[in-house]
This record gives C-alpha cells, structure tokens and sequence, in this order.
C-alpha cells in the first residue's frame, strides 16, 4: 500500500518533486477531464477507453499506436506545449476527511511518499523557509480540485453521450515504412456523423449540461491521428538507422 499522507509544512517542508518525463515513456495513454479538452484537442487524439466490468466509457489523450510507447516524449521531455492534468500532478492527489454531521467533506491535498519522484534534494519545492505554500504547490493545488471535479463530470459526459448513441468504436489501420501496417483496437470515438446530425433536443441537452462543446474539442482531435502516425513512422526510422 502506498505511504500517502496529508501534506503539510512541518511534516513534508524540505520536500521536492522531480520533474521526470521518461516515467511515462511506456504510458500510451492518459485519463482526462473535460476542463482540458480545449487545451489537449491541439496535442493528442482524445478518444474513449471503455470498461470490460461494467460498460463504462472513460475520456483518454492517445499518446501511442502500439501498447507500452509514448510517441510525444523525447529527449526527456514532452514535445507538446500541455500534457493531462492527470499526469502533470505527479505525487500529489486530494484527500478527503469524513464529512462531519451537516458539513459538506473536507478536501485537502495529500501525497504519496512512495512516488519515485519525490526527494529532497532536487525538482520544484513545496514549501518556503517560513513554511508558506510556493507558487508551485498553489498551482497543482487548484489543478487537483479541477481533476476531482473533473473525474465526476467525466462520468455524466460519458452517460449522456451513451444515452444519445453517439459513442462508436474505432478501428485504425495504421501504415509503417516496411509496407505493414498497425490494426489499433478497442478504442471508441464521438460518432461525427451522428454529432452533426442530432436533432435539436440532443444538441439542447448536450448544450445545458456543458457538454456540447467537449464532444466537439473531442471530435476535433481526430486530426492529430495523422501526427501520431507521422511520428511512429519517424520513430520507425530513426530506430532503423541507429540498427
């Protein structure tokens, strides 16, 4: 079990987080929440993972176009301008106290001492000498009240879109150098189609619960497969040149 504790000054003030890309070299994709749908649409193709339990679909940033690689890393470092929230939060998580009799819960930000990248010798600090909060902590503080609330839209974004048929799954066939190709499986998709053609109750609906405008971020996203491609085969490339 993970060490994850209520962060706090005395306890973690001479803390650190190291900023280390390579980790996720191996993460073909990564969960995501609406808010950074805006944001992720010009970097990843966002499509649908879906949950063999229960049904269930969960929002995702494609990284890869093969299990274990992440196409958008490189030199230790990511070669786009954002990455999900999800990942740039790192150790820290939020943690939630038991709500007492009539309150609502208590929220609070909690992290894991487990997690490689925590030290105390190198990356971004999380408190100051006087044990004030730094700029950095503040800011991954707010962004992990936006995943919290994100996690819980996700789940009415994905219901109504399942509610309106406008879920489908996705097959790419992707070409290599070597004239084969890639079969990629298993994802889903916003149907376009049936998105530009839904009557004017879907769309109303869509519209009231916020949800009109990350379905067409998400469909939007689609022309960033061709970048993933280009980038495989690059890879491919590169890899058989040093070969």
């Amino acid at each position: 079990m993970a060490n994850v504790q209520k962060l706090n000054a005395r306890d973690h003030g001479e803390l650190k987080i190291l900023q280390n890309p390579n980790e996720f070299a191996e993460d073909t994709y990564a969960p995501i929440v609406l808010g950074e749908m805006r944001a992720l649409q010009a970097c990843f193709p966002l499509l649908f993972t879906r949950n063999k339990t229960d049904g269930a679909y969960h929002p995702i940033a494609l990284f890869g176009v093969q299990a274990g690689e992440n196409l958008c890393i490189g030199q230790n470092q990511w070669q786009t301008p954002y990455v999900p929230m999800m990942i740039q939060r790192g150790p820290l998580l939020i943690g939630q106290d038991p709500p007492a009799e009539g309150s609502d819960e208590e929220r609070y930000v909690a992290i894991n001492l487990d997690h490689p990248n925590v030290n105390k010798d190198h990356g971004f600090a999380l408190f100051n000498e006087d044990g004030s909060t730094t700029s950095y902590l503040e800011r991954l503080a707010t962004m992990l009240e936006g995943i919290h609330q994100g996690l819980k839209t996700a789940g009415a974004f994905t219901q109504t879109l399942t509610k309106h048929e406008l879920i489908t799954p996705i097959n790419f066939q992707i070409p290599l150098p070597d004239e084969k190709r890639i079969d990629l499986t298993g994802l889903h998709a916003i149907d376009d189609e049936k998105l530009q053609s839904a009557d004017d109750s879907v769309v109303t609906d869509l519209q009231q619960q916020g949800f009109l405008l990350p379905a067409y971020m998400m469909v939007a996203s689609m022309s960033q497969m061709k970048r993933l491609i280009n980038l495989k085969n690059q890879r491919m490339m590169e890899n058989s040149l040093v070969s």
